[in-house]
């Protein structure tokens, strides 16, 4: 989990949300993030006038297994004026000029050039084809991913592909306990992290219970996600893990995705979705 995390967390449910006791409590730990920091959930729980039991259930509304893994998360994204005030005496400003655009354009063109070297096009068209072929599919992410995930979402509606994505952690998982055996659930994931953090354990259990669960697909830099028993594949992103070009990376990925979908269903040859 990165600083920001945590803070973008707090930013999409008070986004998404309705007015509610949930999204009161997001707005108090948005403005006193140093105070909880080294409060117990009895504390905080007074401090924002409910109960420990609310205050337990809005660190899972956030994705977080309990309070303590919530206020752990919360050192990260401490914030002082200091760091934000700029010496008036030196720079007051920091000026983008050309060479640094340029070198972000290098950087950017340079990080595409390494995908399209390590793209594994075979599992973009297995990909393409589950989506084809899938009788409900969704694409779910997290922050940034989630972005992509709505982006995919779009571009293949253009193709006359309707697929499901959710923003909150709580409607994805909700989605993925409620899929059946020939569902295509797509987690877009850079680091495959969220992955993780995804699949809960409440939704393991009712994979075992039921001995099947839906084809479970991650496209993430990340093979290992590979490893977990409940993914079908991974579609290697294969960039270099650099946070300042993850997100061109990602929308570079849901490109490839789109166009192998487009040449797809332009296709005559039957036995490519076979």
């Amino acid at each position: 989990m990165n600083k920001y995390d945590i803070v973008y967390r707090l930013l999409m449910l008070r986004n998404i949300e309705q007015p509610s006791m949930t999204t009161e409590i997001a707005n108090i730990v948005l403005c006193n993030l140093q105070k909880f920091q080294s409060m117990g959930i009895i504390e905080m729980a007074n401090f924002c006038y409910v109960s420990p039991a609310t205050i337990s259930r809005f660190c899972k509304k956030l994705g977080f297994y309990d309070y303590y893994e919530f206020r752990a998360s919360l050192a990260g994204a401490i914030y002082t004026k200091a760091e934000y005030i700029v010496d008036q005496n030196s720079q007051r400003y920091i000026e983008v000029n050309s060479e640094i655009l340029a070198d972000l354009i290098k950087g950017i063109n340079d990080n595409f050039s390494i995908m399209l070297s390590n793209c594994d096009i075979e599992s973009i068209r297995r990909l393409s084809k589950d989506i084809f072929t899938s009788h409900e599919a969704a694409a779910f992410g997290h922050i940034h991913s989630q972005t992509a995930a709505m982006d995919l979402q779009a571009k293949l509606f253009e193709e006359g592909k309707l697929i499901h994505s959710h923003i909150s952690l709580e409607q994805q998982q909700q989605y993925i306990l409620d899929a059946q055996e020939n569902d295509l659930i797509i987690i877009i994931s850079f680091s495959g992290k969220y992955l993780f953090s995804l699949l809960s354990n409440k939704i393991k259990r009712s994979f075992f219970e039921r001995g099947k669960h839906p084809k479970i697909v991650v496209v993430s830099q990340n093979k290992d996600c590979a490893d977990s028993e409940f993914v079908e594949y991974v579609v290697s992103i294969g960039s270099r893990d650099d946070i300042n070009y993850n997100n061109y990376s990602l929308q570079l990925m849901v490109n490839l995705i789109h166009l192998e979908y487009r040449l797809l269903m332009k296709s005559t040859d039957i036995s490519l979705i076979e």
